[in-house]
């Protein structure tokens, strides 16, 4: 019982484990698909946003190839930067000046339209090879300063002569940006085509990310690195920046349309998200949000793929749903493993019952078998000496306990087998007692028991038989050997010789005493000659 108990809590904790791993395995199967979907969603929403950054530098293009082609701007540029080359360079003098006012004065209207129609936020001229800044027309008090060593865009577009765009901060601003080569037919030289400088028109990602939002259903934010920041800004800009826009760990919000957008990108989690640019769901304010970083390249890491990111596009939208699913999956994997874990239980349990009972049933008649090949005597098939003892004593209480009047006890020894043996073989020797054994068991009842009790002799205990039933048995089992043809030998080469003994209730003797009172009847027998029965009657038993 206890090693089936071992065996069933044993077997029960395998199932336990097992259906443990399989809820895990599946936990984690669902949390990758969930991941693998946010990846791709990030993917998608990494795609849209360059896309519509591509858009919007190109429409900025756009706009200042239409403000470059005006010829009135072309000529008052040209004569704008024959003032400042005449005036000392730099910032110019007054001629300088007037033409400033002239050209600000000509791009205002268009610059107004432009400013409504593409959200066309900056518009700036520069010439020569240290992209000298003539007009801002977005910051017309800011102007002479050198941008060559940090606005890329305008040097490659002055050095190559052909349009840029891209993304890149300034001197005073930030912006998704366009520019052109400006080019006047000098009436000096009209065969030829100057060059004068080049126009820029900016814009912020405001509608940007107005636009991306309302395709994607997700929130975004546009962030740069303090580091790229104060190297581009002047100084006075920059912390001028910084006064209004505080820090977010190592960024700055460059854009974005939320004002949640400052407290969700402080939040830890987010914050672990910016540092490896990847993707996540973060627990924030009883919500769950699904949030993914992208590098954000400007002009010169887009043409350099070994720079570093100057900033990163956050974007983030609400998973408080499919995060709400995935833990009830969760939950109902375990109620189903629990209800399968309980079922199988008790298929296991009736299993076990089966199986021991049949065990059982197995070990019981293998045991039974086993005490009949322990209590046979292998040649004859009869019972054994080893088994008599037994026997006697259960015959000798069922007498007593019952109050039956008797049984008798027979030992039969067959004569002159050893002559057999000698002239014949053992084989032969075998084959008669078989038969012998055979002819008894045939001569007797199911409820009598037959013994093999030596190498020749057999005994027989007769239940509920009185002496003289048992002597007529005898003498019936004496005439069956004596007629019959064993082997090779002729008929009435057989003999045999009977010993009987009686024990009755009455009796004061023990059981031991029947065996030896047999014995001395069969000694009897054999010195009367053999092939003949004696009995001694009313052994006691106790």
């Amino acid at each position: 019982m206890t090693i089936r108990i071992i065996l069933f809590v044993s077997v029960s904790c395998l199932i336990a484990f097992t259906e443990g791993i399989f809820v895990w395995i599946n936990y984690h199967s669902e949390q990758k698909q969930f991941q693998t979907f946010l990846e791709q969603k990030a993917h998608y929403l990494d795609s849209l946003f360059k896309t519509a950054l591509e858009d919007s530098a190109l429409r900025m293009q756009q706009t200042a190839t239409y403000i470059a082609s005006i010829p009135e701007v072309q000529k008052t540029f040209y004569e704008g930067r024959k003032a400042v080359e005449a005036e000392g360079g730099g910032r110019g003098g007054l001629q300088a000046q007037m033409e400033r006012c002239r050209l600000l004065s000509i791009v205002s209207r268009p610059w107004e339209e432009l400013e409504h129609l593409y959200d066309t936020r900056q518009l700036h001229f520069q010439f020569g090879l240290a992209a000298t800044s003539f007009l801002r027309v977005h910051a017309p008090e800011e102007f002479g300063d050198d941008l060559a060593d940090v606005r890329f865009m305008i040097q490659d577009a002055l050095r190559l002569k052909k349009p840029t765009m891209g993304f890149e901060c300034g001197r005073i601003v930030c912006g998704i940006r366009g520019v052109v080569p400006i080019t006047y037919n000098d009436p000096e030289n009209p065969q030829r085509l100057t060059q004068i400088g080049v126009l820029e028109a900016g814009t912020s990602y405001q509608s940007l990310l107005q636009m991306v939002e309302k395709s994607s259903n997700a929130h975004f934010a546009v962030l740069l690195t303090l580091s790229h920041t104060r190297e581009t800004m002047w100084p006075y800009h920059f912390a001028n920046y910084l006064a209004k826009n505080p820090a977010v760990g190592n960024y700055f919000i460059e854009s974005s349309l939320h004002n949640e957008s400052r407290y969700l990108l402080d939040h830890p989690c987010t914050q672990a998200v910016l540092r490896q640019f990847g993707v996540n769901w973060c627990h924030i304010d009883q919500r769950d949000v699904a949030v993914a970083v992208f590098p954000l390249q400007d002009y010169q890491s887009q043409n350099d793929p070994h720079r570093a990111p100057v900033g990163a596009i956050a974007t983030w939208y609400d998973v408080t749903n499919e995060i709400a699913q995935l833990r009830q999956n969760f939950h109902n994997n375990i109620i189903y493993s629990v209800v399968a874990f309980i079922l199988i239980e008790i298929m296991l349990f009736i299993a076990f019952r089966i199986a021991t009972r049949k065990l059982k049933q197995t070990l019981n008649l293998q045991t039974k078998a086993l005490h009949e090949l322990s209590i046979r005597d292998q040649l004859t098939n009869l019972y054994n000496r080893g088994y008599l003892t037994e026997c006697l004593a259960k015959e000798a209480n069922r007498v007593q306990r019952h109050h039956l009047t008797n049984f008798s006890l027979i030992v039969i020894d067959l004569d002159h087998f050893k002559s057999i043996n000698e002239h014949f073989g053992y084989t032969v020797g075998d084959q008669v007692l078989v038969e012998a054994a055979r002819l008894i068991r045939g001569g007797v009842r199911n409820s009598d028991y037959i013994f093999r009790y030596g190498g020749k002799t057999f005994l027989v205990i007769l239940t509920d038989t009185p002496l003289n039933t048992a002597v007529k048995l005898c003498e019936d089992l004496r005439s069956l050997l004596i007629m019959s043809a064993i082997s090779t030998l002729s008929t009435g080469s057989i003999t045999a010789s009977f010993g009987v003994a009686e024990l009755t209730s009455n009796s004061a003797n023990a059981v031991d005493q029947l065996l030896k009172d047999a014995e001395q009847a069969l000694y009897q027998a054999k010195t009367k000659g053999r092939n003949c029965i004696e009995f001694i009657p009313n052994s006691l038993i106790k």
